[in-house]
């Protein structure tokens, strides 16, 4: 059975201790838990979901990557996020899943149909976020 992996969210931000605004220690973390796992544990059935901001340079790579995703709290919490859609699908042409990994309430998913932001799925967070 699959699992999903989302480790190290939100690196670039710098509130978290994995990122704290530097890149050159953030790749080689993932790459490590990338190796460890799927090599040294044999985990083969983990989907690994890169979850960050709009800058590239923290991307890990496509072969240690099979879901690209975002966070998102929009004051408007019915928004279905069409610019950050169209930007991760022109980056990725297609050869990545798309998701909302973690979002402040629940989309409007009429409203994605209709503008055609067709995000494989969204995960909403519960509670307070401070």
């Amino acid at each position: 059975m699959p699992g999903l992996l989302r480790p190290l969210h939100e690196a670039e931000g710098g509130w978290l201790s994995w990122g704290a605004n530097d890149l050159y220690a953030f790749n080689p973390v993932w790459l490590i838990l990338y190796h460890r796992f799927t090599l040294a544990q044999e985990l083969l059935n983990l989907m690994w979901d890169y979850t960050s901001g709009a800058d590239m340079n923290w991307y890990a790579g496509n072969i240690y990557v099979e879901v690209v995703g975002i966070n998102a709290y929009p004051r408007n919490q019915p928004n279905p996020l069409s610019a950050q859609y169209e930007q991760r699908k022109a980056e990725f042409s297609g050869c990545k899943l798309l998701a909302i990994s973690e979002f402040g309430g629940v989309p409007n998913v009429s409203l994605m149909q209709q503008y055609g932001d067709f995000w494989d799925w969204f995960a909403s967070r519960n509670g307070t976020v401070k």
